[in-house]
């Protein structure tokens, strides 16, 4: 079973693990401040190998792989051992895993800050460890995933006096890539792991990780605070009428109604799918019509073709009496198409519609076309909100 991204505060077992003195550069290394180790004084004897060993095939068999693309490994998984990835650093677990003894593997991956070779990683992880209380054993120069790699065999004991042993295997995988893996379990049960324990080393993989990110990305304010019992309405326009309709040999292409719905005209083009009027060099208006009643926060117009003509909009309440909103004199855009926002405050009514006056006689390229007008605000008594 392979659990991803749930667990993390397993990860922090490994804190208890052989009573060890552990700095903060684990976390310093999630967040990529790795902070400098003193290194080894030399105290605790270490035989190196010149050759890597000859390591036996067994005949172990793993599960599925598993990735951590922020770590930059992958490995297989001891069947039915549980798997938690926390920003590159992953441990798997045996079902019956005491939490401060094992038996238990840790993963961790990522990129140094600097150049290290292999020798210098070592001596790192290694400065994490409180080596009076820990015993080393023999230390083997490896290779994995044809990468060169160094082990070193340690035991000790629990948080709760539990005797344990381990193993530590450091990856250079490049001068800017690491990977380690910290196995443990109790000492009676370790002589029956290590054939899986190397089966799983010899099983890793490694590839470029992926970079990690730890801005918080902040949600948008609402437009305002919703009063009790009301929602946040958006609609289209059901219903429209216009002063005056372009048609094209004979037939009314651009009607009043091709404002209402949603947008459908994506080009700074005619396309017989906006609203316009029947010529250039006049004034014109556009009155569009909504479904609910709301108070309106905010008017969207949307205009193709030569936008930049409207001049004044007024909303219509349901007694009919119109309220100004919006004034401007003429001038001709360069974005198009184009969405004019206007906010809406002060006007307490109840709105059903929307009306737009045009001035093209400012500009002989006007020639207006609206193809969508959104009606944005609260609707009394309403229970959901409604999108787009």
């Amino acid at each position: 079973m392979i659990i991803s991204k749930n667990k993390p505060i397993l990860l922090l077992s490994i804190l208890l693990i052989f009573t060890m003195a552990c700095s903060c550069s684990l976390i310093d290394r999630i967040t990529g401040l790795v902070r400098p180790k003193d290194a080894i004084d030399g105290t605790v004897p270490l035989v190196v190998l010149e050759e890597p060993a000859e390591e036996e095939a067994t005949p172990v068999e793993l599960g599925e792989e598993f990735r951590s693309e922020e770590g930059g490994f992958a490995f297989r998984v001891i069947p039915e051992y549980q798997v938690v990835d926390f920003l590159g650093i992953v441990s798997m677990e045996s079902p019956q895993a005491d939490p401060e003894s094992g038996p238990a593997i840790f993963f961790i991956g990522g990129i140094n800050e600097q150049d290290m070779t292999l020798d210098d990683l070592y001596q790192q992880e290694l400065a994490e460890f409180d080596t009076d209380t820990l015993t080393l054993g023999e230390v083997q120069d490896v290779r994995i995933d044809r990468k060169p790699a160094r082990q070193v065999a340690l035991s000790g004991k629990a948080e709760d006096g539990t005797p344990i042993t381990g193993r530590l295997l450091v990856v250079a995988v490049s001068p800017t890539q690491y990977v380690t893996m910290f196995a443990y379990a109790p000492q009676e049960q370790w002589d029956d792991l290590v054939p899986t324990i190397d089966t799983v080393a010899q099983s890793l993989t490694f590839f470029t990780p992926m970079a990690l990110s730890f801005e918080i990305e902040e949600p948008e304010p609402p437009l305002e605070e919703v009063n009790v019992g009301e929602a946040l309405l958006r609609q289209w326009a059901t219903g429209a009428i216009a002063s005056s309709i372009y048609t094209e040999d004979g037939d009314p292409w651009y009607y009043p109604e091709q404002a209402t719905g949603a947008p459908d005209s994506f080009n700074c083009d005619s396309e017989g799918t906006a609203w316009s009027p029947e010529g250039q060099g006049t004034e014109e208006w556009l009155e569009v019509y909504f479904q609910t009643p709301v108070v309106t926060k905010e008017i969207n117009i949307h205009q193709v073709y030569t936008p930049g003509a409207i001049v004044s909009v007024r909303v219509i309440d349901k007694d009919w009496v119109y309220y100004p909103v919006y004034s401007a004199q003429p001038q001709m855009s360069d974005e198009c198409p184009q969405v004019l926002s206007i906010p809406v405050s002060g006007i307490d009514v109840e709105v059903i519609g929307v009306e737009i006056y045009f001035d093209q006689t400012k500009d002989p390229d006007f020639w207006v076309e609206v193809d969508a007008v959104e009606l944005v605000g609260y609707a009394a008594g309403s229970t959901g909100t409604q999108g787009k």
